[in-house]
């Protein structure tokens, strides 16, 4: 969910766990690439 809104991403290199947090890394039309942080909470 970004902004309240479910969309479809690619992980930008590992599996990314369920409810782990993210960083959008790229928007390139339709496509958004994510990458998991190292923050928690």
């Amino acid at each position: 969910m970004i902004d309240g809104r479910r969309v479809n991403v690619a992980a930008d290199g590992e599996f990314i766990e369920k409810d782990s947090p993210i960083r959008v890394v790229e928007v390139e039309g339709n496509r958004i690439v994510v990458r998991k942080t190292g923050e928690t909470g």
